[in-house]
């Protein structure tokens, strides 16, 4: 278990990795790479590698709709993890980058946009 631990908060040094499971920890219910992307102003390639790393680590898993993939955290019973993510979740709403309003109107959007990840080709 110690090295599991040590592993999370390896993977949850960098803050974009750090931000995106904020982000998935306040919307449960998953965000797709498109979404993170435009939220957090990354390029999908950099959210994608991050939501790798997060997911091999056992944070996160997906779910393929289609040609998109919806990323969410790992459902735990867990007390230490679900007492680490309530932390982080605490933190992130104590700070500015959690982007509550654009997150939510994104998601209530979601079945009326069409979600581009290459944002390269504007």
């Amino acid at each position: 278990m110690e090295k599991q631990f040590a592993k999370f908060f390896s993977i949850l040094s960098d803050l974009n990795r750090l931000k995106i499971y904020s982000y998935l920890l306040y919307k449960p219910e998953g965000l797709y790479v498109c979404e993170l992307s435009n939220l957090l102003g990354m390029p999908y390639y950099t959210v994608s590698k991050s939501l790798k790393e997060l997911e091999t680590a056992g944070l996160i898993e997906s779910q393929r709709y289609g040609k998109y993939i919806l990323y969410f955290p790992f459902k735990t019973d867990n007390k230490i993890i679900l007492k680490l993510n309530s932390l982080i979740l605490d933190i992130a709403n104590s700070s500015n980058y959690l982007l509550k309003e654009e997150i939510e109107k994104m998601v209530n959007n979601r079945n009326k946009m069409q979600c581009f990840c290459d944002n390269s080709k504007d």
